[in-house]
C-alpha cells in the first residue's frame, strides 16, 4: 500500500516559504509509469471529484503532525477550485475532516469566489477573484494547500492575497507536483514513499540544461537545516515565512528572490532582488510603502532637490533600518538620465543610499515576463513615482497601475502615487 509513512522530509521552498509535495503528478502524455504513479494519478482525479479523499487526508495528517508540534494553532486554507460548485465538492468536506483530525482552524468558509475562473481555451477569462474575511485572517498562521502545483503561480499569488489581509503562510503543501520534460533521463522518486516515478528508463535523451532534482533542506530560525526529527513550535513558525538578511547571509541569493530587511510602520519590509554585482544586490520593495508627493511644494523640481529624496535618505533610512542594516546599505551614484520622450531638465547626479527607479531602469528590469505590480500593504493597486521629471519640471513621471509608463507625469504635489524604494545592499 503506497500510503505508508516513512518520514522522508524532502522539503523544498516556495518563494522562501517551506513547500512539500507527496508525489509527482505525471500527465497522461507520459508512458512507462510505475504502478504507484498510475495509481496516484487516478487518485488525484478522484480527489478533485470529491471521492476517495481519505488516502491523502491521512497523508496530510501524518505530515503535519510530524512537522508541527501544535497544529491546533494553525489555519488550513485550500486554494479554491475554478468554480463555486467544484470548490465545494473538492474542499469543503476535505477541510472539515482534516481540521477535525488535527484540531486546526478551518479557513474554507472565510474565502468566497466572487468571479469564477473559466479556461481561456473555452473563450473565458483564466482569472478568478476572491473575497477574504479580513477580520478572520488577521494574525493567522496558515498552511496553504492545493491538490496539484504546476508552475506555482497560483500558490504564490494566494500567498500574496493572504499576506495582504494580515495572515502569514508558514508552509505550502500539495498532493502532487507536475512532472516536466526537464526531469527526463533521471531517476526521480516520489518524496513520500521514495519509489520511482517510472518503471524503466526514458527513451528520450535528457535535457542537459537541467540538473537532477535535489532534496533540499530548509533554513530555519538560525539553524542550518530542518532535520527529520525536528518539531516546529508555533512560536518558531512565524520565522519560517521570511528570514532576515543576517540569517540568510550564508546563502546564495539570486535575482528574483525575496528577502526581509528593515521595518516600516510596524511591518517587516520585503524586498525583491532586481540585480546582482558580486556580493552587492539591487533591492526594490515588494510593496509600495506609502503614497506621498514627489515634492511638497509646486514649482521647478528635479530629483536632486525633491522632498521625496530627502524623506527616503533621512526619515525612512534612519527609522526603517537598524545600525547593522544601515552598514549594509551602499551609497550609490544615482544618474540623472533623460526622459526619453520629453526634454525636461533632469537635474544633477546624486549620491544616495535610497532612491527610486527612473524610466531607463524601469525598462531594464521590468517587462512582460517580470511584470510590474505596485500594491500597498493593504493590497490596493497604486501608480508609483519614477524619479524623472515629466513633460515639464512641475510634473513627475510615474508607472500606472497596469504597469505602463506615464512619461508626461502628474503634478509633483500629488499624493496619489506610491513609493517603491530601491537601494544597493552588500550581503
Amino acid at each position: 500500500m503506497i500510503a505508508r509513512f516513512n518520514k522522508l522530509e524532502s522539503w523544498d521552498s516556495m518563494r522562501s516559504v517551506p513547500y512539500y509535495f507527496f508525489y509527482y503528478y505525471v500527465p497522461t502524455r507520459y508512458s512507462m509509469l510505475s504502478s504507484e504513479s498510475q495509481y496516484v494519478r487516478e487518485e488525484i482525479w478522484n480527489f478533485k471529484n470529491g471521492i476517495h479523499q481519505d488516502l491523502f487526508i491521512n497523508h496530510l495528517e501524518k505530515k503535519i503532525k510530524h512537522t508541527f508540534e501544535r497544529p491546533n494553532f494553525l489555519t488550513l486554507v485550500c486554494i479554491p477550485a475554478s468554480t463555486r460548485e467544484s470548490n465545494k465538492v473538492r474542499f469543503e468536506n476535505f477541510s472539515n475532516v482534516l481540521c477535525k483530525k488535527l484540531n486546526m482552524i478551518n479557513g474554507f468558509q472565510y474565502i468566497s469566489i466572487l468571479k469564477e475562473k473559466s479556461p481561456s481555451y473555452l473563450g473565458g477569462s483564466d482569472v478568478a477573484t476572491y473575497d477574504f474575511d479580513r477580520s478572520f485572517f488577521k494574525g493567522k498562521k496558515v498552511i496553504l494547500f492545493d491538490d496539484v502545483v504546476t508552475k506555482g503561480a497560483s500558490m504564490q499569488s494566494f500567498m500574496d492575497y493572504l499576506e495582504e489581509v494580515g495572515a502569514e503562510v508558514v508552509c505550502c503543501i500539495s498532493i502532487g507536483r507536475t512532472f516536466y520534460d526537464r526531469y527526463m533521463g533521471y531517476e526521480i522518486n516520489n518524496p513520500w514513499t521514495g519509489n520511482t516515478v517510472f518503471k524503466c528508463g526514458y527513451l528520450k535523451a535528457p535535457d542537459m540544461d537541467n540538473r537532477t532534482i535535489e532534496e533540499r533542506k530548509i533554513p530555519i530560525s538560525g539553524e542550518n537545516t530542518l532535520k527529520a526529527s525536528c518539531k516546529i513550535q508555533v512560536g518558531d513558525v512565524a520565522r519560517l515565512n521570511e528570514v532576515s538578511v543576517e540569517e540568510q547571509s550564508v546563502a546564495k541569493h539570486q535575482v528574483g528572490d525575496c528577502i526581509r530587511f528593515g521595518q516600516f510602520n510596524g511591518r517587516f519590509v520585503k524586498w525583491i532582488i532586481l540585480d546582482q554585482k558580486g556580493d552587492e544586490y539591487l533591492l526594490i520593495s515588494k510593496f509600495g510603502l506609502e503614497c506621498m508627493p514627489f515634492n511638497k511644494t509646486e514649482g521647478f523640481t528635479t530629483w536632486d532637490g525633491c522632498t521625496l529624496r530627502k524623506w527616503l535618505n533621512e526619515d525612512f533610512y534612519n527609522n526603517a533600518f537598524s545600525r547593522t542594516e544601515q552598514e549594509k546599505i551602499i551609497r550609490h551614484e544615482v544618474v540623472a538620465s533623460d526622459n526619453p520622450i520629453y526634454r525636461s531638465f533632469q537635474g544633477k547626479n546624486t549620491n544616495d543610499k535610497v532612491f527610486i527607479l527612473n524610466i531607463k531602469e524601469y525598462n531594464q528590469y521590468f517587462d512582460i515576463y517580470n511584470k510590474w505590480v505596485c500594491r500597498l500593504f493593504s493590497g490596493i493597486l497604486r501608480q508609483c513615482w519614477l524619479r524623472n521629471s515629466g513633460n515639464d519640471n512641475s510634473r513627475g513621471a510615474f508607472i500606472g497601475r497596469s504597469g505602463s509608463i506615464h512619461a508626461g507625469g502628474s503634478k509633483i504635489t500629488s499624493s496619489r502615487n506610491a513609493v517603491r524604494p530601491v537601494m544597493w545592499v552588500k550581503l
